[in-house]
């Protein structure tokens, strides 16, 4: 009977233990479960994360530009400067080049505000335009100096 006894408890432990373990099982099957709403938090932080990456990108693009732009407005002050010291009839042809190095930097300075004030979702497509703007008013101001 003795026997019986210690069975039965033993059993009734082991028992007890079984089902023990197999509410943490069940506990860490609803931790492992992934809910709508933690995927639409994920997602939503995820998109945050990227437009604050694009929003970053573009400020550091468009302040290359405008350090550019300054550099070369600089440039430009300083061959007009010079334009005192030439001839007569050399300033006519300079002062021509020099028109047409104002037209290109106001061009510049247009598409430098325009993608200041782009959303994060635009700026992508307005970059090509910001810096072909700036390359032709680097050509026209390195025009301009070779007929100094």
């Amino acid at each position: 009977m003795m026997r019986k006894l210690i069975y039965l408890a033993l059993a009734f432990t082991l028992l007890a233990f079984i089902s023990a373990c197999g509410g943490d099982k069940e506990k860490a099957e609803e931790k492992a479960q992934v809910t709508s709403e933690q995927v639409e938090r994920q997602a939503k932080e995820t998109a945050e994360s990227a437009t604050a990456y694009v929003a970053q990108k573009k400020d550091e693009f468009v302040q290359g530009m405008e350090r550019e732009y300054t550099d070369i407005e600089k440039k430009i002050n300083d061959l007009q400067a010079r334009l005192s010291q030439e001839t007569e009839e050399k300033k006519v042809t300079l002062n021509e080049k020099l028109e047409q190095l104002q037209q290109k930097k106001e061009t510049a300075s247009k598409k430098i505000a325009e993608m200041k004030s782009a959303s994060a979702e635009t700026w992508e497509n307005m970059k090509a335009d910001v810096s072909q703007a700036m390359e032709d008013l680097k050509k026209s101001y390195e025009e301009a100096v070779s007929k100094f």
